[in-house]
Order: structure tokens, then C-alpha cells, then sequence
């Protein structure tokens, strides 16, 4: 829904593919929400400490979320059939990183891509039964679209105007 793919094979990729767009397209501060990534095996780092930023992600502090042009976070999930990118999040500031953006990026790991909605529901569902807190569940098609009284389409005014998502896997590579 006129979003663009990039492929990483790992994090190191991932981290040289999102600071490439930064540089292309940031015309204002940029500001990047943990991030971790398989590091091999069953360890992860937080790859956002070596992302080009201008502000830290610094929890709920919603003035300095007002101030990002370029948004990158991470997927939990995304959803092959309809090419959907799903952030739960627990904590609004992490969803407003993505929403609050003019350019959103957004890293996806291969692992967390399910074929379905229906795929996708079950797992939250499994995740969130019997848990006192419950996140907000944010699925993104791609820029934010709306229309006028005269049907003119229009990108950008509620959300985003660009989304780029970097795709992390094992059949990655350049995009």
C-alpha cells in the first residue's frame, strides 16, 4: 500500500540499511525506539544504540515525540497475506514513534512474518490470555492515506507519509 522493502541478512546490515535512508531522507530529528535483534543463537542486542539519532527515546516524553521526522521502531509481527507490519505496544511512546513520524521505519524479523490474520490473532491471543495488562495492537498497511470532500487522495496528514520496513532474515541482502 505504497511502502518501501528493503532485505538485511542480519542486524549489522539492518543498522547500515536504516542509517542509509536516515541520511537520504531525515530533514529534521530523528529518534529511534529499542530495538533488539538475534545476535546468533538465542542472544539479542539492542541495535538502536547504533542508529544516527538526534533525540533519545526517552519513555512517554510526548513533547520530544512531537519533534520526530523519522520514526524507526520494530515489528513484533507483520502479516504475509495483506503485507501488514503489527506493533503491540505497552507503553504509548512506542507508539507514537511510529505515528508521530513523517517517515516511519520499521525492522521485521523473517521469524515474526505469519500468513494470516487469523494466524496472527491466535498468537496474540495466546500472548495476552490471563495477563492483567493488555497492549494496544497497531496494525500499519503502509503510509497514512486520507481523502478529501472532492476524493483527492492525500498521504501523510494523520500518521506518516513515508514507511520504509527492513526486513532481517536469513534470505536477506541488499535491497
Amino acid at each position: 500500500m505504497g511502502g518501501k522493502v528493503y532485505a538485511a541478512g542480519d542486524a549489522d546490515e539492518a543498522v547500515r540499511v536504516i542509517n542509509r535512508i536516515i541520511g537520504e531522507k531525515a530533514k529534521g530529528k530523528t529518534c529511534c525506539a529499542p530495538i533488539l535483534l538475534p545476535e546468533g543463537g538465542a542472544e539479542r542486542r539492542d541495535v538502536s544504540l547504533l542508529i544516527q539519532t538526534d533525540l533519545p527515546f526517552q519513555g512517554s516524553n510526548e513533547k520530544l515525540l512531537g519533534e520526530i521526522d523519522v520514526g524507526v521502531t520494530r515489528a513484533d509481527y507483520a502479516i504475509a497475506e495483506t503485507g501488514c507490519v503489527v506493533e503491540l505496544a505497552y507503553d504509548d511512546a512506542l507508539r507514537l514513534v511510529s505515528s508521530l513520524s513523517r517517515i516511519h521505519i520499521v525492522v521485521v524479523e523473517e521469524a515474526t512474518i505469519t500468513p494470516t490474520l487469523q494466524d496472527l490473532a491466535q498468537r496474540i491471543r495466546e500472548l495476552v490470555t490471563g495477563k492483567a495488562t493488555k497492549p494496544t495492537i497497531t496494525l500499519i498497511g503502509g503510509p497514512s492515506r486520507t481523502s478529501d470532500i472532492e476524493l483527492k487522495s492525500v498521504l501523510g496528514v494523520h500518521g506518516p507519509k513515508e514507511v520504509h520496513a527492513v526486513l532481517v532474515g536469513e534470505e536477506g541482502g541488499s535491497d
